[in-house]
């Protein structure tokens, strides 16, 4: 790579970005940076009874993954390329994902979004500089989230699998209308050796400049204007359906 860059790994819940971004940490090129779940202790619970919890919640994974963007952008300052599990967009894709199933009210990601305002004009939360989307398919991943239960708990496998179309509608698409070639797309079956090679290939790739300004609203632009549904009581959600 001409430049260190900031590379985010995304993909549905058991596609393997946590085992990719370890197998490219151990080859050496790259500085891993965990997702943003895993580095806020104690432990959050991803569970969530009203709109009030969710708001919450995600508030504190935003900030962290503020705190993330931070780091990378740091060690990138330094001459090192990391490589991130999940980029720094996660509480917005998911919760957008939430509301356009209807299982959250609008004014939760509207507040995300004005969050990531505020932090953006900072310069304390942004964009990676270049995204590998993972693709798999259902059995497949269905199968690798039954093996590993602790971190991919059953009870909310279908929450998360409900979202992941949200997702990647966001990543693939949506994205790709704003920056073409910022997001890239490969199939995350087969060997993990294989799987990190390929995600090594387009992160080597020719990559557009970093996101600026611009390209970081108009995908916050996205965000605020998804959010439709008309749920705005306030009732408890239930999180599982």
């Amino acid at each position: 790579m001409v430049r260190p860059i900031v590379l985010a790994v995304e993909g549905p819940s058991g596609v393997g970005k946590s085992t990719v971004v370890a197998r490219l940490a151990a080859a050496g090129d790259w500085v891993p940076l965990a997702e943003a779940f895993d580095r806020i202790d104690p432990p959050v619970d991803l569970r969530f009874g009203s709109a009030t919890e969710l708001a919450t919640l995600e508030r504190r994974l935003l900030d962290e993954e503020a705190r993330r963007f931070q780091a990378a952008r740091s060690w990138v300052a330094r001459g090192r390329s990391v490589v991130a599990d999940t980029g720094f967009l996660g509480p917005l894709t998911y919760t957008r994902g939430l509301v356009d199933l209807g299982r959250a009210p609008p004014g939760v990601v509207r507040a995300l979004v004005a969050r990531a305002r505020a932090l953006a004009a900072r310069g304390s939360w942004g964009l990676p500089d270049r995204v590998v989307y993972l693709t798999i398919s259902e059995r497949t991943r269905r199968s690798r989230v039954l093996r590993d239960a602790r971190r991919h708990p059953a009870d909310l496998d279908s929450r998360h699998a409900a979202v992941a179309g949200a997702e990647r509608t966001f990543y693939l698409e949506e994205w790709s209308d704003v920056r073409p070639g910022r997001v890239r797309a490969t199939s995350g079956a087969g060997a993990p050796a294989s799987v990190a090679d390929r995600v090594a290939r387009l992160a080597r790739s020719p990559v557009p400049p970093p996101p600026g300004r611009r390209e970081t609203e108009r995908l916050l632009e996205r965000f605020g204007g998804s959010a439709t549904v008309k749920n705005t009581t306030g009732r408890p959600l239930d999180p599982r359906r």
